[in-house]
Parts: C-alpha cells; structure tokens; sequence
C-alpha cells in the first residue's frame, strides 16, 4: 500500500493538476458561467479569439451568463453531453463566437504522443542513406507504411 501511495506522489509531481488552464476549463461544462474564467482563457489562447472578436465575445458570454435556463435546458437534453450542447449553441447563432472557442478548447491535443509517434516513424524511414527524399515521396512512404 505504501508503493502506490508513493507512486500516486510522484505522479502528482508530473502532472500539471494546478496548471491554471486546466482550472478554468471547467467553464467549458456550463455548470458555472464566470466571466474571469473566460477572460484568461482567452488571454492565455488570443490567436484563436482575435482582439477584433473580444466586445463581441464578452457580450455572447454575459448573454450566456443570463440565459442559464436555456443552457440547463440543452444540458437536460443531450444527457449532459457537452460537444452536443456547444454544438447546439453554435448552430443559434446567438453564441458563435464562444461556442467557435470553446469547440477550438476542446479540441486541444492532450498530449504530444501523436506527434513524437509520428516523428519517429518518419525518422525511421528518412535514414541518412535517403536523406534525399523529397517530402511528397517521404509523405507516401509513411502513409503506406501506416495505412
């Protein structure tokens, strides 16, 4: 019992559980709506908001924030299922530029193993012997390899 608990020590020390990213994306679920939560959000991401987008964005979020019903209602209906209530929110157009950001938040990569996958995989085709591959004829390699 004392492995695990060390091991659940350690593991706390890797991951970024007080990252403040991570904390205010819980906004995301529409249990709360808190303008600050947002507002560093959107901060912490500005090439996906745009400074043009901000007056817009805190509008459609304090609209949010007033139209509580709606959202329970649309969390009652997709079963709490939150890419179909975001989904739903964009499709009104009353939030767009919100629920575009929030679909953008969502869809952040967890982690970079796909990536180092992917780079491996081309390292172990691209050897110093064909270090001469075009990048289309590289492109095809990986893609029968892998497919």
């Amino acid at each position: 019992m004392k492995i695990v608990h060390e091991s659940l020590i350690r593991l706390l020390n890797y991951i970024p559980f007080q990252d403040e990213v991570l904390k205010n994306l819980g906004c995301l679920e529409l249990t709360s709506i808190k303008l600050t939560q947002w507002q560093a959000l959107a901060k912490r991401f500005p090439n996906v908001i745009g400074n043009e987008n901000m007056p817009s964005f805190i509008k459609e979020i304090d609209r949010l924030n007033r139209g509580k019903n709606e959202i329970n209602s649309l969390l009652a209906i997709h079963n709490g299922k939150i890419l179909n209530v975001w989904n739903d929110l964009r499709l009104q157009k009353k939030y767009e530029i919100v629920a575009d950001f929030a679909f953008s938040l969502l869809n952040l990569p967890v982690s970079s193993i796909s990536v180092e996958r992917a780079f491996k995989a081309m390292k172990s085709i691209k050897t110093p012997k064909r270090n001469r591959l075009l990048s289309d004829n590289l492109e095809a390699l990986l893609l029968c390899k892998y497919n």
